[in-house]
């Protein structure tokens, strides 16, 4: 008899808890506050699911978690406490969180503690503080942020912003900052360090800090970007150490650079080539000197050939200088010679001056000759901005540059005195984390219809209107823009796609419309340097050209 009860009470309590692990699945999971919240966020952290079996520990967990949750987000005076469990229809359970708020989660009055530089009432003035401030909990960072922004544009560079202390008054909260300011940041010494080549004062007029009134985080990562602006740097750093002290740390590359560019296209049945290279001798003797030579070459016979001197100047002023002999050869018609020199100041974003220009023009070896001797001098200024977060690869940040030009010249048959205007601009917003849009204007005017051939601009090309022939359109005035989505690969390499279009005045009244150029482009870094091909197809008037008529450009920027 005692056996028979014993099996049977065994197996009711076995039944029993099975039919309890039926009852105890969870069947919904809500959230409820006195104040708004973000009910999916929350449902997130909590991560009880339907259907579930419920598990104590796991909602005690929960717990802890929209706890530290609700405290990360600013809300420090929320009330979580263990939920509601009812039962509910088929044997589930609903379980409900409820928060409360028990005071007024808003700062009413701020105060400021261990200010030098700034009055309480100066501090609460620049942050647009009223008199009684109504600033939520989680708001409170920012304010912080604001406070050590303020000081910070000031030079106070190890300025530290803290909450003190919070607590409750009459109608919410007080919040005491306590402010540790440090010491101004005062050059005095700087540090070099990774500069094999380059003098420490040349990367220091380079960074443009020799020049800066103030130093600030603004300033610092400007003057970072001057510096990776130069070829041969390949990466850079500027730290202070200290109250009175810069640490600059850089990686150099090589400083001797070749760039080709060999374009092929084949066009009823013939192919034509055409190229061009430039080589760079960059930072000679470590001073930032350089000398460039460019040579390009056209289908058409014609050429040219172009050598520049770069003087870096003076280290005690912001002051250099460009040297630029150029000779241009067009079809035996014409040969045009000319000597610019260039002076300029440079800013941290800028860099403004003025160029003098003579120039030679004399006939070609085509007889008869189809022009006359003639010469031009040429006064002008220009100013080049330049303000973009990794020049070699911009994400993004603005590019311009703008020459205004006064030409005067002893040629009978056109004006003595004209204008020219050139305009380049480059704009770049990102995207996303690795799609950046670009897109380019550039404009030329000569104030005069009636110029000579050698006077022209040109347009058309590698580096203009991409898919066309090189210099395949000419005028007094014209323009053209690119549109650019690019792919960044790494920090250096790209894939991208281009749409240019064109525009070109034909006469006083009529312009030349229609000229789109689309393709796709790769540049990527490789053991032997950048390596790119672009593939452009260029459309006039609606007409489209067969895709095997496009142009292809290879190009290799090596470096030795």
């Amino acid at each position: 008899m005692i056996r028979r009860l014993l099996l049977l009470s065994c197996l009711c309590f076995l039944g029993w808890q099975g039919l309890s692990a039926i009852d105890t699945v969870i069947g919904e999971v809500t959230i409820g506050a006195d104040f708004r919240v973000d009910e999916k966020a929350l449902l997130k952290v909590i991560d009880l699911r339907e259907g579930e079996v419920f598990d104590n520990d796991r909602v005690l967990a929960a717990v802890d978690r929209l706890r530290s949750y609700m405290v990360s987000q600013g809300y420090y005076y929320v009330e979580v406490s263990y939920p509601q469990i009812i039962p509910a229809d088929k044997g589930n359970l609903l379980i409900s969180f409820q928060l409360y708020e028990r005071i007024n989660p808003h700062v009413t009055l701020v105060r400021f503690t261990g200010m030098r530089y700034f009055s309480d009432d100066k501090l609460k003035q620049l942050l647009l503080l009223t008199t009684v401030p109504n600033i939520p909990l989680k708001e409170l960072e920012r304010l912080k942020e604001r406070v050590l922004n303020l000081y910070l544009q000031r030079s106070y560079l190890f300025a530290r912003i803290e909450v003190d202390s919070l607590y409750r008054n009459d109608t919410g909260l007080t919040a005491v900052i306590g402010i540790d300011e440090g010491k101004p940041f005062s050059p005095q010494n700087n540090v070099f360090r990774g500069n094999k080549t380059t003098r420490e004062n040349t990367l220091l007029a380079i960074s443009g800090l020799n020049q800066a009134k103030q130093i600030t985080p603004d300033v610092l990562r400007r003057a970072e970007a001057n510096v990776l602006g130069k070829s041969y740097i390949r990466s850079c750093r500027i730290d202070p150490v200290n109250d009175n002290t810069l640490l600059f740390t850089v990686e150099e590359g090589k400083m001797t650079y070749l760039e080709g560019v060999l374009g092929v296209n084949d066009q009823a049945g013939q192919t034509k080539l055409s190229g061009q290279v430039r080589i760079r001798f960059l930072n000679l003797w470590g001073t930032d000197r350089a000398i460039r030579l460019f040579w390009r070459q056209l289908p058409t016979q014609s050429g040219e050939l172009e050598l520049k001197y770069h003087e870096s100047g003076s280290l005690r002023f912001p002051l250099a200088g460009d040297l630029t002999l150029y000779r241009s050869v067009r079809d035996s018609s014409w040969i045009k010679m000319s000597a610019r020199a260039e002076v300029y100041m440079y800013h941290t974003y800028h860099r403004y001056g003025v160029q003098l220009e003579a120039e030679s023009i004399t006939p070609g070896i085509r007889r008869p000759a189809v022009i006359d001797r003639s010469s031009n001098s040429k006064t002008g200024v220009f100013w080049h901005y330049e303000n973009v977060d990794y020049p070699p690869n911009p994400t993004r940040g603005t590019e311009l540059d703008l020459q205004y030009r006064w030409i005067w010249t002893d040629d009978p048959g056109v004006k003595n005195v004209r204008n020219a205007l050139e305009l380049n601009a480059w704009f770049y917003i990102p995207i996303s984390r690795r799609l950046v849009g670009a897109q380019g204007t550039h404009l030329r005017d000569l104030n005069d219809s009636n110029a000579r051939e050698y006077e022209l601009w040109t347009m058309g090309g590698h580096h203009s209107l991409r898919g066309f022939d090189e210099d395949s359109f000419k005028s007094w005035r014209l323009g053209w823009m690119n549109w650019e989505l690019r792919y960044r690969i790494t920090p250096e390499s790209r894939v991208y796609l281009f749409i240019d279009n064109g525009i070109y005045a034909l006469d006083r009244e009529s312009y030349q419309t229609g000229l789109i150029g689309v393709g796709l482009g790769i540049t990527m870094s490789s053991r032997i340097g950048m390596v790119s091909v672009v593939y452009g197809l260029g459309a006039q008037d609606g007409h489209v050209p067969s895709p095997g008529n496009g142009f292809v450009h290879l190009g290799l920027d090596t470096y030795f």
